[in-house]
């Protein structure tokens, strides 16, 4: 009596937990574990990470264009130094004493002024292999990740449910041990009074009892099983470990259907999620593979500037436009005059 006085409490307070707790059916489950299991989550964030890198990595690839501007005032101008040559344009009939055919002169700087402003614009294009070889591995790096998401999709949707069923399972096997029970307590009480009037030997009295109590003991495994079930389910959806979960549904109600011809010459193992990475996988080692082997060869680049540039024996004459000659031999009001250059 006092082991079923035992059951009962624990099937009134078993009870009372079901009804504070959070109740899932297997399809809420499954919803709930893709949106909080941390594998899931994680494997999205990859995926988003390699959807920018593949931006990144085309970003790099279009027209770089850079610009810059900036000015500088030589409080002191480094000299200028030349051979002294009597030939030379710049010495040409000029007799300095003491001073050989040969010698270094040291003269003021003549051919630049003490403030100079410079702007530009630079344009570059890299056309090197390894550079679309990286397009093309960034791609399939997306491809991977995607495909990565959707095996942690398929593992967390099949983890879920084995966890699911299993407390199902155990549910049902508890709700069984509950019924014997009490048949065999009535059973047993029954014989208990036959023995007592002499219509039934002790022997059965204690044969009852064994079972009675077996099958008390076994209940009591399958009630902490079922205890374990549940956590383990928890852990599968990433639920809260501190509340109270109960399932919903009947073991009789699944309707697992398994067909022996998809396993049959024609299944197709490309569709598998892990063959598929495996696949991706072989296909950045290509690239990387490609990578290297293209290290040996020269690599291209085209890159243009175009820039204005100005001088002025003062930092403040840069901004003001003084009479100067241009290009054309003219003199006018010109003050920045251009240059471009590429290869």
């Amino acid at each position: 009596m006092r082991k079923l006085y035992l059951t009962f409490l624990y099937v009134v307070f078993a009870a009372a937990a079901f009804a504070q707790s959070e109740t899932f059916t297997l399809e809420q489950c499954i919803e709930y574990a893709l949106t909080n299991n941390l594998n899931v989550q994680s494997a999205q964030l990859d995926e988003s990470s390699a959807a920018h890198r593949v931006k990144e990595i085309t970003g790099v690839g279009l027209p770089q264009i850079t610009s810059s501007f900036n000015m500088m005032h030589n409080q002191k101008l480094a000299r200028f130094f030349s051979a002294y040559s009597q030939n030379s344009p710049f010495f040409k009939d000029v007799v300095i004493p003491g001073v050989n055919e040969g010698d270094v002169i040291a003269s003021q700087n003549f051919f630049q002024l003490k403030g100079n402003a410079s702007a530009a614009v630079n344009i570059s294009e890299d056309l090197s292999a390894s550079y679309f070889i990286g397009l093309k591995a960034a791609r399939a790096l997306k491809d991977l990740s995607f495909k990565t998401t959707n095996q942690s999709r398929v593992n967390t949707v099949e983890s879920v449910t084995k966890a699911f069923y299993l407390a199902l399972v155990n549910q049902e096997r508890i709700k069984l041990f509950n019924t014997n029970i009490s048949r065999i307590d009535t059973l047993l009480r029954n014989t208990k009074a036959l023995n007592q009037n002499g219509f039934a030997e002790i022997i059965d009295v204690d044969r009852l009892q064994v079972t009675y109590n077996n099958l008390v003991t076994e209940q009591e495994k399958f009630i902490n099983l079922q205890a374990l079930s549940i956590e383990l389910l928890k852990f599968q959806m990433n639920f809260p470990m501190e509340k109270n979960l109960a399932i919903a549904g009947e073991i009789s109600s699944a309707n697992p259907t398994i067909s022996l011809d998809s396993y049959n010459k024609d299944w197709d193992y490309t569709a598998r999620p892990d063959y598929q990475i495996m696949e991706v996988n072989h296909q950045l080692q290509g690239y990387n593979i490609k990578n290297n082997q293209y290290r040996i060869f020269p690599t291209l680049g085209l890159f243009a500037n175009i820039g204005y540039t100005t001088q002025s024996p003062t930092i403040g004459g840069l901004f003001t436009t003084n009479t100067s000659i241009n290009d054309n031999g003219q003199i006018g009001p010109d003050k920045w005059y251009s240059y471009t250059n590429y290869g």
